[in-house]
């Protein structure tokens, strides 16, 4: 792992012993991060200008909490001091400079359907500025990712580093479900199931899904288990919330996307197999597939 990512540090023309160090450190511990038994799941953005960081997101807070030596001891600190803070859509910021680590909190976005932190700073940032991030994607699996595009994935459950993403392909199943939604609503949606699936993969022991054609019949084999008689329809919470964002009725819209945003992951983490349509909803959970009988003559 120490290879790897002195080899991304290079690349993202932010080599320092003590910030590798550092990184190595807080990679293991935001893999299973825990205070008091309770998992979190902090995201921790390293750079060496808060401007690099602001520049990327529309009002964004930063609240500076500590600064220390440029040591991987600060390094370290600095999570355990933020790590709790980091909920609610508060992110963690330590900031480089020529001797010291400062380190703080930061957040942007009004709404579950606004554009995630991560990808304004990361995955759309400028390439020329010097940010690191680091998350945790699934249990024992954390993610460093550079805005020049260098990335490593560390699983720490089976001890290999991989330069392939698992949510690469959870955006692929995504794009499944999205297939016959709306064009004119497909970005929010796709914002909104990426936030789901990465709060199910963290929060969640390993989850089952399928995708069925909306037009279709409901397939037999699917049937043992819950179907809704109303299926859950995510598309027309956000289409309201797109058309009530400058009224009084945000908070009161954004409260029901939240609400359905629990519930489905209440679905997708519990037994069996959560089925969607190919036009975002939810038909179905918990549901099983039984084996079929083996030919005994």
């Amino acid at each position: 792992m120490s290879d790897e990512l002195e080899s991304l540090l290079k690349e993202e023309d932010m080599t320092c012993p003590n910030t590798l160090e550092g990184i190595i450190d807080l990679a293991v511990q935001i893999s299973n991060y825990k205070e008091e038994g309770k998992a979190l799941f902090p995201e921790v953005y390293i750079t060496d200008s808060l401007s690099a960081i602001k520049k990327s997101l529309v009002n964004a807070d930063f609240i500076k909490i500590g600064v220390g030596e440029r040591l991987p001891k600060v390094m370290a600190k600095a999570l355990k001091k933020c790590a709790p803070l980091a909920f609610g859509g508060w992110c963690v910021y330590i900031l480089r400079t020529d001797d010291s680590f400062e380190y703080g909190m930061f957040r942007a976005g009004a709404t579950i359907i606004s554009i995630p932190i991560y990808k304004d700073i990361i995955d759309d940032g400028d390439p020329e500025e010097r940010i690191i991030g680091i998350r945790q994607i699934a249990d024992k699996v954390v993610e460093v990712k550079g805005v020049k595009g260098q990335y490593l994935t560390i699983n720490f459950g089976v001890n290999s580093v991989s330069g392939i993403s698992i949510l690469d392909e959870q955006k692929k199943f995504i794009q499944n479900i999205l297939e016959k939604v709306d064009p004119k609503i497909k970005d929010q949606m796709t914002i909104f199931f990426a936030r789901l699936f990465l709060y199910v993969t963290q929060n969640g022991h390993g989850h089952l899904c399928t995708v069925i054609d909306y037009k279709k019949a409901y397939p037999k084999f699917l049937t043992d288990g819950i179907l809704l008689d109303q299926e859950i329809s995510v598309s027309e919470t956000i289409r309201q919330l797109s058309t009530t964002i400058e009224t009084s009725n945000t908070l009161e819209i954004n409260s029901k996307l939240n609400g359905t945003f629990n519930l489905i992951a209440g679905m997708m983490m519990s037994d069996g197999i959560t089925v969607f349509t190919d036009n975002g909803t939810v038909k179905a959970y918990n549901v099983f597939i039984k084996h079929p009988k083996k030919d005994t003559e």
